[in-house]
C-alpha cells in the first residue's frame, strides 16, 4: 500500500515539473520570435513622401509636398528649392507634414524633401515653360539626380589699378537658378571667399583678384541645403608679367615752375594671413571621421562675441560660421563633405581678430558594420532550450527510479 500511494505522487510531481519546463521553453522561443519580428519591423519603410507635379493655374506655379511618418521617429520635415531651404516645420498631431511650394516663375527647379535631422527623403526636378497655362507638365524623369556643377576659369588679365584678375564661371546641369555658389582664392596662407547664386540661365560669374606674389589657387563649386560644398573645378594662376603699375600723368606746368615729381608707384598690399595664436586652443570630438559624418569642434581663447569660421583644409572649405560666447569659446558640430579627399586634413578655427588655431583630422571612406543576426542566435537558443529540457527530464526519471 505504501508503494502504491507513493507512485502516483511521484508521477504527479514529475508531470508538474515537465509542464513548468515546457512553459519555460515556450517563453524562450517567444522571446527569440519577438526579436526576429522586431528586426523585421525595423526594415519596413518609415515614411511616405509625395511630391506633386507643378500646378500652372493662372500666373501661379505651385508644387504640393506631403509627408506621412508612419514611425513618428523624425518629428519634422523641410523643403528646399534649388538647394535653398524654403520651409521647415514639425509634424501635426497625425505625424503628417504638408507644404505648398510657390515657384517664382518659369525656369528650372529642383524640389527636395528632408526629414528631421537632415535625412534625405526624395526630390523632383521641374522645367516650367514660359507658357505654362494649360495642363500640368510632368517632372523630367531623367533629372531627378543631384545638380552637377562645372567651373570655367578664364585667363588672368590686367586691371586699371595695376593689378590682375580672372573671371570664374560656375554652370549647373541641368541649368538651375538660385543655387548658392562659392569661389575661394588661396595664396599661401591667405584665403579670400566670394559667394553668390546662379541666375535664370543657371550660371554665376565672379571676377577674382590675382595676387602679385607666388602661385594662387582658385577653387569653385556650389553649396547644398545641408551645407555641403560640391566641387566644380580649380586652376592655378600667377600674376601676369605685362601687368605694369600705371604711371600717374604729370600735371601740366608753366615754364616758370619746376616740373612736378611723379608719385611713387602704388603696390597692392595683400590681406594679413591667418596666423596660429598661442592663446587659442582647439579640440575635436574625434580625430578620425568618415566622409559625410559629423565631428564636434570646440575652440576657446577668442574675444567674447567674435565671429569664428570653421574651415577644412587642405583644399579650403568653409564648414560653418559661429560666434564666441561670453567666455570666448565656440562649439560647432560640422559635417565632413562626402566628396572630401581621404587622408590627412586640418580643421581650422579662424577668429575675425584673434587669429587661427588648427587641429589634425583623418578622413576615411567608412566601413560597413555587421548587424545583429537574430536568426542564428535564435537557432542556438532553441537548441540550448531543448538540451536543457531533455537533461532535466533525464535527472527526474533517474531519481524516480531510485525512489522506487
Amino acid at each position: 500500500m505504501l508503494r502504491l500511494t507513493h507512485r502516483p505522487r511521484s508521477t504527479g510531481r514529475f508531470r508538474a515539473r515537465l509542464a513548468i519546463l515546457a512553459a519555460a521553453s515556450l517563453a524562450v522561443l517567444g522571446a527569440f520570435a519577438g526579436v526576429s519580428a522586431a528586426s523585421a519591423a525595423d526594415t519596413e519603410p518609415p515614411t511616405t513622401v509625395s511630391i506633386s507635379e507643378v500646378n500652372c493655374s493662372g500666373s501661379t506655379y505651385t508644387v504640393n509636398v506631403d509627408v506621412h511618418d508612419t514611425s513618428g521617429s523624425f518629428g519634422s520635415a523641410k523643403v528646399t528649392v534649388n538647394t535653398v531651404e524654403v520651409n521647415s516645420a514639425p509634424y501635426d498631431s497625425d505625424d503628417r507634414y504638408h507644404y505648398t511650394v510657390v515657384l517664382p516663375g518659369p525656369g528650372q527647379y529642383l524640389v527636395a524633401v528632408f526629414l528631421g535631422g537632415g535625412y534625405f527623403a526624395g526630390q523632383e526636378h521641374y522645367t516650367v515653360p514660359e507658357d505654362c497655362t494649360g495642363p500640368t507638365p510632368t517632372p523630367n524623369p531623367t533629372s531627378t539626380g543631384f545638380i552637377s556643377p562645372t567651373g570655367s576659369f578664364g585667363d588672368a588679365y590686367c586691371t586699371d589699378d595695376g593689378g590682375a584678375a580672372a573671371d570664374v564661371t560656375i554652370s549647373t546641369s541641368p541649368a538651375t537658378r538660385d543655387v548658392p555658389t562659392y569661389v575661394v582664392v588661396q595664396n599661401g596662407s591667405n584665403t579670400e571667399s566670394f559667394d553668390g547664386v546662379t541666375g535664370s540661365d543657371g550660371t554665376y560669374t565672379s571676377s577674382v583678384p590675382i595676387p602679385k606674389d607666388g602661385v594662387t589657387n582658385v577653387t569653385a563649386g556650389i553649396k547644398t541645403a545641408s551645407g555641403e560644398s560640391v566641387y566644380a573645378g580649380d586652376r592655378d594662376y600667377t600674376f601676369p608679367e605685362n601687368c605694369a603699375t600705371p604711371t600717374p600723368t604729370p600735371t601740366p606746368t608753366t615754364t616758370s615752375r619746376p616740373e612736378p615729381t611723379s608719385s611713387p608707384t602704388p603696390t597692392d598690399t595683400p590681406s594679413p594671413s591667418p596666423t596660429e595664436s598661442s592663446s587659442l586652443s582647439l579640440s575635436l570630438s574625434t580625430n578620425t571621421v568618415s566622409r559625410g559624418n559629423q565631428v564636434t569642434v570646440t575652440a576657446s581663447g577668442f574675444a567674447p562675441g567674435e565671429t569664428v569660421e570653421i574651415w577644412l583644409h587642405s583644399t579650403p572649405i568653409k564648414l560653418v560660421t559661429g560666434t564666441a560666447d561670453e567666455n570666448g569659446a565656440v562649439r560647432q558640430t560640422v559635417t565632413i563633405p562626402s566628396g572630401a579627399d581621404i587622408g590627412a586634413h586640418k580643421i581650422e578655427a579662424r577668429g575675425a581678430t584673434s587669429g587661427s588655431v588648427y587641429a589634425s583630422l583623418t578622413v576615411t571612406d567608412g566601413l560597413a558594420v555587421t548587424g545583429f543576426d537574430s536568426t542564428s542566435i535564435g537557432a542556438v537558443g532553441i537548441g540550448a532550450s531543448v538540451l536543457l529540457v531533455g537533461g532535466i527530464a533525464f535527472l527526474l526519471v533517474a531519481r524516480r527510479r531510485q525512489a522506487a
